[in-house]
């Protein structure tokens, strides 16, 4: 009697044959990528054929596939298949730590070149080290380790220098959880032998694997600390056991030891880039000389200047309008919790929120106008006037129209700012691109950064929550973010105008920053005529949300 297979029977088992087979044709297609990838020289079509076990013809057609996703390319010359570049691409992009690895090649080079080992870069990944570069060695027998093997950290090198380089807090949850499982008879097998291992790291400064993770090989590794002591990963040289003698070992250790210091030390310099698309316009009348952003906590807005039309702009719920005409040139433009001063070369001009005069003006008596202005938390006006004697004065101005000294310096200074918390006053020299920093009670002017030429002149600056300071760069099509500690470039947003003038701190919850931009210089008649068009509609007040500070 033959059974009845019912429709919902039928269908079930095809829709298991086709997983089935879908799920062999991927594993097809990976063995293809693999014995491509792993033949740096290029593999022939039989070759090809002959490692994954194919038929010539499934072969051929999933190398057609492969190369019509760019994933693989052939050699016309040798008649050879290598790794596309597409496949260079999806690396890249999913490369947990791109900035570590081109800061680590000079010396993986290096050190491959003055020993004739193996040399590796690795990083954390849970409860192993992950190997993110190699560089093999000068000799037949080298370390097993390839791109991307995972290895337990207490029978690396690599895993051993991270994990001493731990806080305890940190370090034991993560020892708790490894198993103890030994790969040779060298191999730690309790939370002991371990804690023992991890006191000789940190007695000595180097790791060492001692045929803990591979009979008949040594290997030897150091942490990499960048310039804020954060660690980035570890730095390792491998080999037989036989060239690895202890009096080696130690040399390795202390050449290991200084290349991750100079690692570290690039790595200080590598900067973040925020793309332009993440910088919103705010729409609103066309502007050519947008300049001075301030952000009101009382009205929850942002106020700047159209230097070209003297007006005076409100942006309020992703939409900028102009409030008023100005009867001054404004020199810097203030949100206090009263209202909004407007400094200009005459005095201070003190306005509501919404444009209306509320006082008498404050009238300027003697003296030249200033440069830049800026106001401290605490309320008090400073302004940057040239001296008399020669050079200029950074002082706080009080309304007697007295200025009482606070600094004297050579460099023009073109703009100002206080840190919020009124400790660190801040002066951007156009002129030098210098960036400058003041504590109040020092007399000593520090020089923070300076922007190469390259990069646009420094027309604004602003200091943020984070402790860190940044700068328009006019000309530059970009703003920057440096360190107030160091001074060193952390971050560069791109924007998609050049000529950005002045930046400020504030959004309901502290995380914007504004930049004003303007219409700048134009190099002929032809295109004077035709920047209206191009490129007033697109300048005025642009915002960029930043992440929310770490708890």
């Amino acid at each position: 009697m033959t059974a009845h297979i019912g429709p919902m029977a039928r269908m079930t088992g095809n829709m298991s044959e086709n997983r089935r087979k879908a799920t062999s044709t991927i594993e097809r297609a990976l063995d293809v990528l693999e014995a491509i990838g792993t033949s740096p020289q290029g593999v022939t079509f039989a070759e090809i054929a002959r490692k994954v076990q194919l038929p010539r013809t499934t072969a051929y057609r999933m190398l057609s596939g492969l190369i019509e996703r760019n994933l693989v390319r052939r050699e016309s010359t040798r008649r050879a298949y290598r790794l596309g570049f597409g496949a260079l691409q999806l690396s890249r992009e999913s490369h947990p730590a791109p900035a570590l690895v081109a800061a680590a090649n000079i010396e993986l080079n290096y050190l491959r070149a003055i020993t004739g080992e193996t040399t590796s870069l690795w990083v954390r990944d849970g409860l192993e080290v992950i190997a993110l570069e190699r560089t093999g060695g000068a000799h037949r027998s080298q370390s097993d380790t390839h791109v991307g093997q995972g290895r337990l950290l207490h029978v690396t090198a690599a895993g051993k220098a991270l994990l001493a380089a731990m806080r305890t807090g940190e370090r034991n949850p993560l020892l708790a959880r490894l198993p103890m499982t030994p790969f040779t008879p060298n191999s730690a097998t309790s939370r002991e032998q371990v804690d023992a291992m991890i006191a000789t790291v940190k007695a000595q400064g180097y790791a060492i694997d001692d045929e803990e993770s591979r009979l008949g090989a040594r290997c030897v590794a150091a942490v990499i600390r960048d310039m804020q002591g954060m660690v980035r990963g570890a730095l390792s040289l491998s080999g037989a056991t036989v060239r690895f003698t202890p009096e080696r070992m130690a040399r390795f250790g202390t050449e290991l030891t200084e290349a991750a210091q100079r690692i570290g030390e690039r790595l200080a310099g590598t900067v973040e880039v925020t793309h332009d698309d993440q910088v919103q316009h705010v729409p609103g009348p066309a502007a050519r000389g947008g300049d001075f952003a301030t952000w009101s906590t009382v009205r929850n807005c942002w106020y700047w200047v159209d230097t070209a039309t003297a007006t005076l702009h409100r942006a309020q719920d992703h939409q900028d309008c102009v409030l008023i005409a100005l009867e001054v040139q404004a020199r810097s433009l203030h949100a206090t919790p009263n209202g909004l001063e407007v400094v200009h070369e005459g005095g201070i001009l003190r306005l509501d929120f919404d444009g209306k005069a509320v006082q008498r003006p404050l009238e300027r008596r003697g003296g030249a106008g200033p440069l830049a202005a800026c106001v401290q938390p605490d309320g008090r006006e400073w302004q940057v006037t040239p001296d008399p004697a020669g050079g200029y004065r950074i002082a706080t101005w009080l309304h007697t129209g007295v200025a009482v000294p606070g600094w004297r310096i050579d460099d023009r200074i073109d703009a100002l700012c206080w840190n919020p918390q009124g400790t660190r006053l801040f002066a951007a020299s156009a002129t030098t691109g210098t960036l400058y920093e003041m504590r109040p009670g020092d007399a000593r002017i520090r020089r923070l950064a300076v922007v190469p030429k390259a990069s646009g002149e420094i027309r604004g600056v602003a200091a943020d929550a984070h402790g860190d300071v940044w700068v328009a760069l006019y000309g530059g099509w970009a703003v920057a973010r440096f360190s107030a500690e160091g001074g060193m470039m952390q971050e560069v947003v791109g924007l998609p105008v050049a000529w950005p003038t002045s930046l400020a701190v504030g959004g309901r919850d502290g995380r914007q920053l504004a930049i004003t931009t303007r219409i700048g210089p134009q190099p002929d008649d032809a295109v004077a005529q035709r920047a209206p068009a191009l490129e007033a509609s697109a300048t005025g007040l642009y915002v960029l949300t930043r992440p929310a500070l770490a708890k």
